[in-house]
């Protein structure tokens, strides 16, 4: 078996300005740890979510707050996606997971009520193990 951390949305707007989330910097933090407590472990896939907003949202490709807060390296992926669900915008993701190996997904990130959650409910009718 092999897990995927899921990254989602962990972008410049929910971390900077004055949309910031609640505790922003102690979540910022707690997410860095778990990126890194995986990193760590360098058998399983981190996968970085970047949501491309329609233009003049905070996350609109190329705006000050659309970057991410961490940066995926080495063989970690990036998915861009333009929905809330991560899925439905990439509708090869499943099948690329697969092929990975994957069978169980961690998902972490930002607006676990908006994007987390439509990812998630995908990646459960798509068969994966959800933590």
């Amino acid at each position: 078996m092999t897990k995927a951390l899921m990254v989602i949305d962990v972008q410049k707007w929910g971390f900077t300005g004055k949309y910031q989330v609640a505790d922003s910097d102690a979540l910022l933090t707690r997410i860095r740890n778990r990126v890194d407590l995986e990193r760590a472990k360098s058998d399983n896939l981190i996968v970085h979510v970047q949501n491309d907003a329609p233009e003049g949202e905070l996350d609109a490709p190329g705006g000050e707050f659309w970057p991410l807060m961490i940066d995926p390296i080495g063989n970690e992926w990036l998915v861009n996606k333009t929905t809330a669900d991560t899925f439905e915008t990439n509708p090869d993701l499943a099948d690329r997971l697969r092929a990975a190996g994957v069978d169980e997904i961690e998902m972490i990130g930002c607006q676990s009520e908006n994007c987390v959650r439509a990812t998630l409910i995908t990646a459960r009718e798509e068969g994966f193990k959800i933590t």
